[in-house]
Formats: structure tokens, C-alpha cells, sequence
């Protein structure tokens, strides 16, 4: 199995697949989702931070964010594949919590 389609696989539902048959180019593109995705969701917390019960929360949230990618993560930590999930995941849930917070905003 290509290393695009199994990004493909582990990032879906995205929309954004990053089309490359280059490893170091697939692992730069979900980087950058990862990066954008983490960009938003500062903006929309900075909006939010007053809420002291928030910022426990959030701070629980980005340690189980990164637990829940590392765990499950099938790739060698040593190989380009472990970081095309790595990223890929870290993208995935910073969007749905990009979601959360964009709901918590609006109230």
C-alpha cells in the first residue's frame, strides 16, 4: 500500500489530501494542515481563555490529543510513515476541536 493512500486512509474524512507520491512531500503537506488547523484554533482560543475551567480543559485536551495519535499510530516510530500519521492525526483532531471551541465561542 502507497504511503498516500494510507495518509489518505488515517486523515479521512478530510478533504485534503495531500497528493504527492513523495514521502518528504506528504509529510510536509500534513505538517502544514497540522500547522494551519493548530493556527485556528489559537485564534478561536484566545477569544475563549477568560474561562478558568477552559483552560484545564483545553490543557487536558491537547495531552489527550497527543496521547491518542501516539497510541494509535501502526507505524515505526523511526520510519517517514510515523510522521504522515503523526501530523495527519494531530490535524484531524485540532479541526474537530477547532468545531468544539468554534461552538463554545458562539454561546
Amino acid at each position: 500500500m502507497s504511503l498516500l493512500l494510507v495518509l489518505a486512509l488515517v486523515t479521512a474524512p478530510t478533504t485534503d489530501v495531500c497528493e504527492s507520491q513523495r514521502d518528504d512531500a506528504i509529510i510536509k503537506c500534513a505538517q502544514d494542515q497540522f500547522v494551519a488547523a493548530d493556527a485556528e484554533m489559537n485564534q478561536i482560543w484566545k477569544r475563549l481563555k477568560k474561562y478558568p475551567n477552559l483552560i484545564r480543559v483545553q490543557r487536558l485536551w491537547l495531552a489527550y490529543r497527543d496521547l491518542d495519535c501516539e497510541t494509535r499510530n501502526p507505524a515505526d516510530k523511526s520510519g517517514s510513515l510515523f510522521l504522515a500519521f503523526k501530523y495527519g492525526c494531530l490535524a484531524e483532531l485540532t479541526k474537530l476541536r477547532v468545531e468544539d471551541l468554534r461552538e463554545l465561542s458562539a454561546r
